[in-house]
């Protein structure tokens, strides 16, 4: 994942069409997506995991996203 994460992005999001109800694999593909600062990607991608599995660590982690979001957003504006 760490050496090329284009590559492994594409393989998740295959398995992910085999395995559409894997919360694990939403999860991961939103970590990739933040790594590469594609904070609205991984927003989606961790929603979906949290639809699926509502456990604290993705809401913890969803919440930050927001976070993130909302002060670019506010520096944006001044």
């Amino acid at each position: 994942i760490e050496s090329n994460p284009e590559e492994a992005k594409y393989y998740l999001q295959l398995i992910l069409q085999r395995a559409p109800a894997s919360p694990s694999i939403y999860k991961t593909l939103g970590f990739l997506e933040l790594k590469q600062n594609q904070t609205k990607h991984a927003l989606t991608y961790f929603l979906n995991a949290y639809h699926l599995d509502s456990n604290p660590d993705l809401a913890l982690q969803i919440g930050f996203i927001f976070l993130k979001i909302f002060r670019k957003l506010t520096f944006k504006e001044k």
